[in-house]
């Protein structure tokens, strides 16, 4: 007697958007992404952009910094949790106290923090791996 056995479907690639006003942070997020796997990354250069992109595209991840112009990333962060709970917000800043001060205040929580100050690929591939348990990242 066969089995019935199920093809795994093909998992659709992630879709990433950054969300910071320094150009070379972003250059760098998106590298550190292609390298680990993820090619469809998408860019906004403040929250309101941000949050127009989130709307338009619909992205699994967001990765945001916390200063920015227009809107923050507190505020790109109510409104993904708002419209989509479920998806991870990763923020990334150099002013962790700050941020930790203003997100009690905002009774609001990201994923995960993530401090500029420490840029390392391993530490990526784990938050990733968290967010997306059922998917596997390494170096390319």
């Amino acid at each position: 007697m066969e089995e019935n056995k199920e093809k795994e479907k093909p998992k659709r690639p992630l879709r990433v958007l950054v969300v910071d006003d320094q150009e070379n942070i972003i250059k760098l997020l998106k590298r550190i992404l292609e390298q680990v796997g993820i090619k469809d990354v998408l860019e906004a250069y403040d929250g309101a952009t941000g949050i127009k992109v989130f709307r338009s595209h619909r992205p699994d991840l967001v990765i945001t910094d916390y200063l920015m112009p227009e809107k923050d990333g507190i505020e790109l962060l109510k409104f993904v949790k708002k419209i989509r709970p479920k998806i991870p917000v990763i923020m990334f800043t150099g002013f962790i106290d700050k941020l930790e001060a203003k997100l009690e205040i905002e009774k609001i929580k990201p994923d995960f923090i993530l401090n500029k100050a420490n840029i390392k690929i391993p530490l990526f591939i784990d938050v990733f791996q968290e967010c997306f348990p059922d998917r596997t990242f390494i170096i390319e």
